[in-house]
């Protein structure tokens, strides 16, 4: 609910402290070679430039910082609004899903999501698709690279 321009650092990442765990997270924003990941780097920015000046982008029509429910419900009506049955929660599960599906590491979705223990970041990627896991990694672990000795 904290999240504002004073957490986008100038190269571009999303620096922030959890509330919950304390945890600092670190995720990229504006990566321009990842155009089907990530939206147009230059427009986000000039969205960025052109949003009101609110301590927090979560804030109300007179600037003052949503509360954890009221963003939460919010996020799950324009979720719905826009065909994603998803809750704020739900997304976070399913980007560790995705990240694993993709190539991600652990450490990675441990700095992204701001997740303490592989153990949490196991659970979040849990509903991964291990075909996607196997395929989507640098290199080919598809059971025709299996050669019997």
């Amino acid at each position: 609910m904290r999240l504002g321009p004073r957490n986008i650092s100038n190269d571009g990442w999303l620096v922030y402290r959890r509330a919950k765990t304390g945890t600092t997270c670190t995720v990229p924003v504006f990566i321009s070679d990842q155009p089907h990941y990530f939206p147009d780097p230059e427009h986000l920015k000039k969205c960025i430039q052109h949003a009101p000046l609110n301590m927090t982008y979560l804030s109300t029509k007179s600037g003052v910082s949503r509360s954890p429910k009221s963003a939460g419900q919010r996020f799950a009506s324009a979720a719905k609004e826009a065909g994603v049955n998803k809750t704020a929660h739900g997304v976070r599960k399913l980007l560790s899903a995705y990240m694993s599906e993709r190539g991600g590491t652990e450490p990675q979705r441990m700095a992204i999501l701001g997740h303490d223990t592989t153990a949490q970041a196991r659970a979040y990627s849990k509903s991964a698709d291990a075909q996607k896991i196997i395929t989507g990694t640098l290199f080919d672990n598809s059971p025709q690279q299996v050669v019997k000795n």
